[in-house]
């Protein structure tokens, strides 16, 4: 478990949407799982034909990917930690470094991985694996998160890390922000 950092968060109840400083909740759930798994999308489901019934089947390798996943969030997963309401999850998908970008010139850290797959489908398959390891009963119960898909450092490998944690009282400074704007927007506002 990680020690819950506090931040910036908006009222949605008041109309001025300024920043103020959370409720402290008796107990939180913060929980970081960093599992040694490269990522991989969800991939579209295959049509099939059962007699005059038509359907659909997962692809394989996203129902292995799912698989592995979900084992390594049991295997990790403290004991007797489970989210009661609604949760936040942030995802970081770490691809393994392409030769190319090995030479000197390039920065020893994590580089933006600007390339497919595109990252909600990264996303889908990591929530689904959520749900079926029971650390979370239904993915309806994230209402907040954050991607990102970057790749490796030099000298560490391919994982993916999730962070799930109770969602904050009120609302984040961005999700703020958009509702200012779209608050706005029927005033034919534009930025």
């Amino acid at each position: 478990m990680v020690a819950r950092q506090d931040c910036d968060i908006v009222d949605a109840t008041s109309s001025d949407l300024t920043p103020r400083r959370p409720h402290r909740r008796v107990a939180t759930m913060d929980v970081t799982l960093i599992l040694p798994i490269a990522p991989q999308s969800k991939l579209a489901a295959a049509p099939t034909l059962r007699g005059r019934r038509a359907g659909t089947r997962k692809a394989e390798a996203t129902r292995a990917y799912e698989e592995t996943l979900r084992q390594a969030i049991v295997d990790r997963w403290p004991a007797g930690v489970a989210p009661h309401g609604p949760v936040a999850v942030d995802f970081l998908f770490v691809f393994a470094r392409p030769r190319r970008l090995c030479v000197a010139r390039c920065p020893d850290g994590v580089i933006v991985a600007p390339v497919k797959p595109d990252w909600d489908n990264l996303v889908k398959a990591a929530q689904d694996a959520l749900v079926k390891s029971g650390a979370i009963g239904d993915d309806a119960a994230i209402v907040l998160g954050q991607a990102a898909k970057v790749y490796a450092e030099r000298d560490r490998e391919a994982r993916v890390v999730l962070r799930v944690y109770d969602a904050p009282v009120g609302w984040p400074t961005w999700v703020g922000h958009l509702l200012q704007v779209d608050d706005l927007a029927g005033e034919e506002w534009t930025r």
